[in-house]
């Protein structure tokens, strides 16, 4: 990577490599209650256990498997919005491939090392709705949801799934996994915000005022999301059509678990619910914290590493969170120009995908023309 660097490149890129030493060295301790720091976890025939440092953050997959589990701010200063022109031109350097998660997550030649941004809740695991009937306890349920989420956390080792499922925030588990937990303690978001079982829910501010006020606030406060992430682990979860684990698959992957906010949509319909423009602006903010929250994280590993790192971005809100493609696709463009800002040899550091699904023409055509204009 070096070699293609003038001697300012090369010294930029010493110098993102200092930072992101001094924020990738170790992850920071666990910040949530541990629910259970040791577990079992069984899939298709195969089972095992795992346990987890707290201080280390290291995960113990068994099999002879160490992941890590990373879940700091993305900063320590509010972030700051790209213009409407980096936006689109950082959007456009987006490639797009149109495949299947499982697929490429098992795929060793293309993608070892590679970082899989995956629709989610906010708690990390992956709940069918946010009522407590669908609080998923055993990975085993994961098989019967078929969207890309589940089917993503499937295609890695179980044992990172079942830690996840096993600490979550949810009604039994207030204070589990959740990476808004900082932005839902501040005055005046607190009020309007409030996450159950991994879904964010929206209330009716008063007034267009009052959105306004939340609204601020939240810009102020976005820096304190937390990008869940799960570093290293074996891409030995099922094969592609679930029929029995891929254990021959030994290369490593990342995962971030993330998610979008419903749109009109579970708990944000109805009579009580908050008007669609507020809850888009909101959806908005929460997408596009993430995705760069995640970029972030793989530049950083990127620099410490000095390789190259291939970045896979789910779309995150489409489907029944009815978030539109438009403020998907902005979403995306807006946290590529934002890292640019920040590392400025953002295109040497990473190579960064929007994957469509393959089973839907329409989706990668969608992609094509909002994030490229044709």
């Amino acid at each position: 990577l070096a070699q293609a660097f003038s001697e300012t490149e090369i010294a930029r890129v010493r110098c993102n490599a200092f930072v992101a030493k001094t924020a990738m060295a170790g992850a920071d301790r666990f910040p949530f209650k541990l629910y259970k720091q040791e577990g079992d976890w069984s899939l298709q025939g195969s089972e095992g256990k795992y346990s987890f440092n707290p201080e280390t953050c290291e995960l113990d997959l068994g099999e002879g498997a160490v992941a890590r589990f990373y879940c700091r701010p993305i900063q320590q200063e509010p972030l700051r919005p790209s213009s409407a022109d980096a936006a689109i031109r950082a959007g456009a350097s987006i490639q797009i491939k149109s495949s299947e998660i499982m697929r490429e997550i098992q795929d060793e030649e293309e993608n070892e090392g590679a970082l899989f941004v995956l629709p989610s809740q906010l708690n990390g695991a992956e709940y069918t709705s946010h009522e407590r009937r669908s609080i998923v306890e055993v990975v085993e349920e994961y098989k019967r949801d078929n969207t890309g989420g589940p089917r993503g956390q499937l295609a890695a080792h179980p044992a990172a799934a079942q830690f996840v499922i096993d600490n979550a925030a949810n009604e039994r588990q207030q204070e589990g996994i959740n990476a808004v937990d900082q932005l839902l303690k501040v005055e005046g978001i607190k009020e309007v915000l409030e996450l159950r079982n991994g879904y964010l829910e929206i209330k009716e501010p008063k007034d267009e005022e009052l959105e306004k006020q939340v609204l601020a606030l939240m810009d102020e406060n976005l820096h304190s999301l937390r990008p869940l992430v799960m570093e290293d682990i074996p891409a030995s979860g099922l094969t592609p059509n679930k029929g029995r684990r891929a254990t021959d698959m030994q290369h490593k992957v990342g995962l971030v678990y993330a998610s979008a906010v419903p749109v009109q949509a579970y708990m944000n319909k109805g009579p009580k619910a908050a008007n669609r423009a507020f809850q888009e602006c909101v959806a908005r903010r929460i997408l596009t914290a993430q995705y760069f929250g995640a970029l972030k994280h793989a530049a950083e590993w990127a620099s410490e590493k000095k390789l190259q790192r291939k970045v896979f971005l789910m779309p995150l809100g489409g489907g029944v969170f009815n978030n539109p493609w438009e403020s998907i696709c902005s979403s995306m463009a807006n946290a590529m120009a934002m890292l640019s800002e920040q590392f400025p040899n953002a295109p040497e550091l990473l190579d960064v995908y929007a994957l469509a699904w393959n089973g839907n023409r329409a989706e990668e055509e969608t992609l094509e023309r909002f994030l490229k204009g044709s």
